[in-house]
């Protein structure tokens, strides 16, 4: 798949453009961006497994957070987009002519990831991967699917802090799922994008649209450092204008 080999120059592309720029910029800028380095583009890459099948194996995981399914299934003529109410609602976009991006939200419970495996054939290893939300990011080629690990990054805007999250990835055929801890706006464009009957994205495939995902985690990490880089800048101004003891 084109966009799959695309995906893992970019990855290695992005960790050797980060390293150069690094060493040219000061040195707030330089540890904010060793930030990224250290969280992101240290990928860890698997060799392919063979008959990674295992159904008859399953996780036992507490759930942390509720879980919410949204399905985008989509071709050049049109589009589907609705909330499920269960897992087993998403089985029927496996092996669909259509592109399906099946988005899962929230930590699902061992119920949930036992059944969807059975289903869509995945690896006991890649459950276990996805119920450690402390994983560090891998990119896994496995017999019928590839496997993604990634940490999102996110600005929150109320407490002004940086905020990270666990991002899992499969990408099959005709099926991509995405699972992510909590809902943020980091895909928003890219479901904007599936509406337009326009885009090039709804004419591609499923590595496309994986492609584009990844692509959005990565650029957050730049936005991340834009919005790091203003509040050092307003915090230095405050302490420069009025020293006090909130600002020493």
């Amino acid at each position: 798949m084109l966009f799959v080999k695309i995906l893992e120059f970019r990855i290695w592309n992005l960790e050797f453009g980060v390293n150069s720029k690094l060493k040219n910029l000061n040195s707030k800028f330089y540890v904010k961006l060793n930030f990224i380095n250290q969280h992101l583009l240290f990928v860890h890459m698997e060799k392919p497994t063979k008959n990674p099948i295992s159904v008859g194996k399953s996780i036992v995981i507490k759930t942390k957070n509720p879980t919410v399914l949204r399905v985008l299934d989509y071709t050049k003529s049109g589009v589907i987009d609705r909330k499920l109410t269960n897992v087993k609602e998403c089985f029927k976009f496996k092996n669909k002519a259509s592109v399906s991006w099946i988005n899962i939200t929230g930590t699902p419970d061992t119920n949930f990831l036992n059944s969807l495996a059975k289903h869509f054939k995945l690896h006991h290893l890649t459950l276990g991967d996805l119920s450690n939300l402390e994983h560090r990011p891998k990119f896994e080629n496995l017999e019928d699917y590839l496997f993604l690990i990634l940490k999102l990054v996110y600005y929150d805007e109320i407490k002004k802090e940086v905020r990270t999250q666990q991002v899992g990835i499969i990408l099959g055929q005709k099926f991509v799922l995405c699972f992510q801890e909590k809902e943020t706006d980091v895909f928003n464009k890219i479901i904007k994008r599936i509406k337009d009957s326009n885009d090039r994205i709804r004419r591609n495939s499923t590595d496309y649209l994986v492609y584009e995902l990844v692509d959005s985690v990565i650029n957050n990490y730049f936005i991340v450092l834009e919005k790091l880089e203003d509040d050092l800048e307003r915090i230095e101004k405050e302490v420069l204008q009025d020293p006090n003891e909130h600002t020493s």
